[in-house]
């Protein structure tokens, strides 16, 4: 009988003959009755995707260890025709899984079809969490892999799986609403399932109800943000209440103490029920609007002095020559003077755009209504360029509201139209803001997927760029539009990160309302869902201001302990 010779793997392609005793007949040729040579066969195999080290063939009984990158192996040699053969993985490589295809047969010639594919084993990458309980949270891995994570889970594995020796790098790409997860251990090398990335998450705010409303002679159901005075406190207006049920103006203090500094009295000869906040006039004295009362019935401007003593400015008349019934608030311009915006009257019907002097001399200088303008003006701001800018929350060229630029001689141009739908906003109730980087920023009650509302960017150049559609984030869907907010009634501010700040009335994970933050890339985040008094009351209107602390300020019209609306509060903790 000849014995084979079994062959031991080097580097790629070369070949070192070493013998493992088989069942065959010989070892490398011999001779055979007469001295006659018997015909001999050798066997080898092909490696595809051995790219670590530690593989062991064996070969009818015998091992062959395989170097690591090799691309060729000599098995045996020296078979005898008709002898039978078998070759079978001993021991997997490091992190790979290989087979044998063809790996068995019997010896008839030269045996070379033997292949051997090696595969990269996979892993999962994974870990614990703790402390979620909001929904939101998207973890990523290497910037591609990205999945949600829901408020209940206390241990994640991401959706792909990754081969052995790649790196992973797990980073949070969405935060959950209202809270804030940090990881640890998130990144490494894959050499077995890994179940060691730890994702920590805590409440990103805290917030506190200042002051219930009553509705009773402390005022109730505020419409407006606030303001804070040079003092440290916090000065606004309700639109109902006070000592005549015509609303108030109040001040309040970092410790939720509140006082009435005024209570409209309405009639020919005050205001009442003012829907605007307040400002703060380089003469120390406060200016606002009233929505009724006054000589006519149709809103009034007025002075407040710091000890409470109030003034009447203008009355509004109404009809072609005057405007009525002013919504918001007015600004103090550059030169002094006072100007705002009244959602009626005026030569078109439409609304107007005034000025009035600190004596209370009032000039109309833009009618709103005409042909291709806007109707029913909101805010303004003097933007850097010394002109004024707002929005109106009806006309324009497609019906759904401008936002429109007004020259300090009155004349006006139509920067943008909006154009509602799914793809745009529709109807802004705020006017806009000038950020640091010069564009103007705002919201829309409606427009969007859900005709819930928008966040915009407006260049000055009149180039409209939506960063957000509410009722699409990944709430529960409660109430109107979704777990991020619906329908934006007040405008934005940039806070001292740079990002924007503002209330929802609707939406949220109850349908009373947010608080939002939203980046200048457009990544929003709500701050707070509200809905009950613990939550610092329900159905905000009125904006938010950041206050000297770093904490954000605000009122709801509904809410609190006497259902007449809150001052909230609310402060970053991250």
């Amino acid at each position: 009988m000849r014995r084979s010779k079994v062959a031991k793997v080097t580097e790629p392609r070369v070949i070192v003959v070493c013998c493992a005793t088989l069942a065959l007949s010989g070892c490398g040729g011999g001779s055979s009755g007469g001295g006659a040579h018997a015909q001999t066969f050798s066997l080898s195999g092909t490696l595809t995707g051995y790219s670590t080290s530690g593989l062991v063939l064996v070969v009818d009984g015998s091992n062959v260890p395989v170097s690591s990158g090799a691309m060729n192996v000599t098995l045996a040699s020296g078979l005898d025709a008709g002898t039978a053969y078998s070759v079978s993985v001993a021991t997997q490589p490091t992190g790979e899984t290989c087979t044998v295809r063809n790996g068995s047969g019997v010896a008839t010639a030269d045996v070379s079809d033997i292949s051997i594919p090696c595969t990269l084993n996979s892993y999962s990458i994974g870990g614990s969490i703790a402390g979620l309980t909001k929904n939101g949270l998207v973890l990523m891995d290497n910037g591609i892999d990205a999945t949600a994570i829901s408020s209940d889970d206390t241990g994640f594995t991401m959706s792909e799986r990754l081969p052995y020796g790649s790196n992973y790098a797990i980073t949070v790409q969405t935060q959950p609403e209202q809270e804030t997860c940090r990881l640890s251990n998130g990144s490494g090398t894959v050499s077995a399932n890994v179940t060691s990335v730890t994702a920590s998450c805590s409440p990103s705010y805290a917030t506190s109800v200042l002051y219930s409303f009553t509705g009773g002679s402390d005022g109730g159901r505020p419409q407006a943000g606030l303001i804070q005075g040079k003092d440290g406190n916090f000065y606004g207006t309700t639109n109902i209440g006070g000592a005549h049920s015509d609303g108030t103006v109040f001040e309040l203090t970092s410790g939720g103490v509140e006082t009435v500094l005024y209570s409209f009295a309405g009639g020919s000869s005050d205001g009442a029920n003012p829907y605007a906040g307040l400002i703060l006039a380089n003469d120390g004295n406060l200016y606002g609007t009233t929505y009724a009362g006054g000589t006519n019935g149709l809103g009034t401007v007025f002075k407040l002095v710091p000890g409470g003593s109030e003034t009447i400015i203008h009355s509004f008349a109404g009809g072609s020559g005057d405007g009525e019934k002013p919504g918001a608030a007015v600004i103090q311009a550059s030169d002094g003077n006072f100007y705002g915006t009244t959602a009626n009257g005026g030569a078109d019907m439409g609304g107007t755009m005034f000025e009035v002097t600190p004596s209370g001399v009032e000039t109309v200088l833009h009618s709103f209504g005409g042909s291709g303008d806007g109707v029913a003006p909101t805010g303004l701001i003097q933007g850097s360029d010394g002109n004024f800018y707002g929005t109106t929350y009806s006309g324009g060229e497609n019906g759904f509201g401008t936002v429109f630029e007004v020259a300090p001689g009155g004349v006006e141009t139509v920067l943008y139209s909006f154009a509602g739908g799914n793809g745009d906003g529709a109807h802004p109730v705020a006017g806009v803001i000038q950020a640091s980087d010069g564009n103007f920023y705002g919201t829309t009650k409606d427009g969007g997927p859900r005709q819930s509302g928008s966040v915009f960017k407006l260049t000055p150049t009149g180039t409209e760029t939506v960063l957000y559609f509410f009722g699409t984030g990944s709430g529960n869907g409660k109430g109107v539009g979704d777990g991020d907010g619906a329908n934006p009634y007040a405008g934005l501010i940039q806070g001292g990160d740079g990002n924007f700040y503002g209330t929802t009335e609707w939406g949220g994970a109850g349908g009373n309302g947010t608080a939002f933050q939203i980046t200048p890339e457009g990544i929003e985040k709500v701050m707070l869902d509200f809905g009950t008094p613990a939550q610092a009351g329900s159905l905000p209107l009125g904006g938010l201001i950041q206050g000297s602390d770093g904490g954000f300020y605000g009122t709801t019209q509904l809410g609190g302990a006497g259902n007449a609306g809150t001052l909230f509060k609310i402060v970053p903790l991250q």
